[in-house]
């Protein structure tokens, strides 16, 4: 019977830069749906039931080439000819 894998894993993030501000910010994301689920911003500190803006423009830009994608493979199937 083998152990369960007892090492902590580290949590993914990335670093974006603000379209307003310039200034750079930490976003963490899950690993199982690949939303952002926290920013670094103040925004962020101040809103924590609600997304900020930095993550709603990350989560929206993940599901927009997560459909193009799929968009892509059916037109290579020829689903849309």
């Amino acid at each position: 019977m083998s152990q369960p894998d007892k090492r902590r894993k580290k949590p993914m993030t990335t670093q974006i830069t603000s379209a307003t501000s310039g200034k750079q910010y930490h976003l963490t994301i899950n690993d199982e749906t690949g939303l952002a689920t926290s920013c670094t911003c103040g925004d962020c500190t101040y809103r924590k039931p609600h997304n900020c803006k930095h993550m709603k423009s990350f989560n929206q830009a993940r599901r927009d080439a997560e459909r193009t994608a799929y968009i892509n493979f059916e037109l290579s199937l020829g689903i849309f000819n």
